[in-house]
């Protein structure tokens, strides 16, 4: 048996084609306990992939190839060997890890940024914790010293390696040399750089196999099989090589023209992007203990691995910030004294006309206080107060700073509690706004609530709440920008070279 302890997602961005979900499925297909997610430089798709392997009966293990500096993180300089950064594969054992992995990929981006999220020594060894150490593919710092240093440069790197991370560091060797008949089929003995670049590629990595399991001997470190896979079926390595050129923007194909200037046929573009093997699918049991007979401890060191990998995720407990009501006050009696205060404020003789219409059989300041009763039993119960307060804090805020802040919008519209209290000027019971949109008994869950706030003044909002609830308590969340049927057509028709 074998398990996957290095693989890449779509969460790698226009740089790998896996997607989660079929990472999980091809696992479970190929009876695989456990399998690992390790995207560049980022924990993207970590939820995602964990509830993705839960579905599938599959032990998820949460990693990252990070970026590592060749000096400091601050520093914007290139090593001896002319990288801005090394690979190197993370995995998470516990919840410290999973903490401390976090906490890397997050200062990767705010401190270390220098064309990729890099951490530096500094952050490892301090952040290392809970985490296992794999050394990583031919971009590591490891194998670039072996590929151009001395055998006591090489040593004492591992060595430095080892004093960290102990029992969880691990060499890390991979195979991906080609068939000759595959060579030949896939077209790299037509280019005579494509050849050369896998000639290159494969005699790099054969003096990384040949080196890793001496060094193992000799330090008694163990070595761990990986396949650094990018894309889940050999075939993929196609469809794979026009990702790769719709991130570059380089055409995979251009055109032959003869001596008129007129173009006559398509040829391969020298100038694409492309991998050196077509190697890097997702490669069942079988074939990895096959690739690795000679080296068998290496392909059982990824069950060893895998034992000792024991996540948790707990997606029930809320981690919202409290928010801090006036001494002598809970935020229960708060949040209801300023919705009173909102009835006052907000229910003009003309409002209550209005609501009036809607309600002609019955009292509308006892339509709007029912109302006001029935969302505060839902909301207080489900210890939604403090959420509604901390939103309702920083829009006052706003206001209060000339800061221009949209009416609402979406859900949250149909709270009464929300517009009493300023976070929405849409009055509900008008137009017949319902709260179970935004709120019921059975939601588990917290609702989304937009905000539309002007974008001279958003940072100053943004900081105020840094500053009020703390930058552990606080942050942005990212939108993904997704390929959909036209714009993919579009984006491989251009890669392509053919018109449309």
């Amino acid at each position: 048996m074998f398990v996957h302890l290095h693989n890449h997602s779509q969460f790698s961005i226009l740089d790998a084609l896996s997607s989660v979900k079929k990472i999980a499925k091809r696992s479970a297909e190929f009876g695989m306990p456990a399998v690992a997610l390790t995207d560049h430089g980022n924990m993207y798709g970590a939820v995602d992939f964990y509830k993705a392997c839960q579905a599938e009966g599959v032990k998820p293990i949460i990693g990252c190839e990070v970026y590592l500096a060749p000096g400091s993180r601050t520093e914007k300089t290139k090593s001896k060997y002319n990288k801005n950064s090394y690979h190197l594969t993370l995995l998470v054992k516990n919840e410290v890890g999973y903490h401390h992995l976090c906490k890397l990929t997050s200062l990767a981006f705010l401190e270390g940024f220098y064309y990729k999220p890099r951490i530096d020594w500094e952050l490892l060894e301090k952040y290392s914790e809970g985490l296992i150490c794999l050394s990583g593919c031919l971009s590591s710092e490891i194998s670039q010293t072996i590929i151009h240093g001395s055998k006591d440069e090489v040593l004492a790197k591992v060595q430095q390696y080892h004093r960290v991370f102990g029992d969880d560091f691990y060499l890390e060797i991979q195979r991906h040399a080609m068939s000759e008949e595959d060579i030949v089929a896939d077209g790299i003995r037509k280019e005579s750089w494509l050849d050369q670049f896998y000639q290159d590629f494969i005699s790099q990595q054969t003096k990384l196999l040949d080196t890793l399991p001496e060094i193992s001997k000799e330090l008694n470190i163990p070595l761990v099989a990986t396949n650094d896979c990018h894309y889940i079926d050999r075939q993929d390595w196609h469809g794979h090589e026009i990702l790769l050129n719709i991130q570059t923007g380089e055409p995979c194909e251009i055109w032959e023209k003869d001596s008129l200037g007129n173009p006559k046929f398509r040829i391969p573009n020298p100038k694409r992007r492309t991998y050196p093997s077509h190697e890097l699918y997702f490669k069942s049991p079988e074939e990895m203990c096959e690739l690795f007979k000679d080296i068998p401890e290496a392909a059982a060191n990824t069950l060893v691995i895998a034992e000792k990998c024991q996540l948790e995720l707990d997606f029930e407990s809320k981690h919202y910030p409290s928010y801090i009501p006036p001494e002598g006050e809970n935020v229960e009696k708060y949040l209801r004294k300023l919705c009173m205060e909102g009835i006052s404020r907000r229910y003009t003789s003309e409002r209550l006309a209005k609501v009036q219409e809607v309600y002609p059989d019955q009292d509308p300041m006892d339509v709007v206080k029912n109302r006001l009763d029935l969302e505060l039993s839902i909301i207080a119960p489900k210890g939604m107060c403090d959420y509604l307060l901390i939103v309702w804090d920083f829009i006052n805020w706003a206001k209060n700073n000339g800061i221009p802040v949209g009416p609402g919008r979406g859900s949250g519209a149909g709270s009464i509690v929300c517009y009493l209290i300023g976070i929405t000027d849409i009055e509900p019971l008008r137009f017949h706004l319902f709260f179970e949109r935004f709120i019921n008994p059975e939601r588990i869950s917290y609702p989304d609530i937009d905000v539309d706030i002007c974008m001279a003044g958003r940072n100053d909002v943004i900081n105020y709440t840094l500053n009020k609830y703390g930058k552990d308590n606080v942050a942005q969340i990212i939108t993904f920008g997704t390929m959909k049927a036209k714009m993919t057509i579009k984006d491989v028709g251009r890669v392509l070279n053919v018109p449309l």
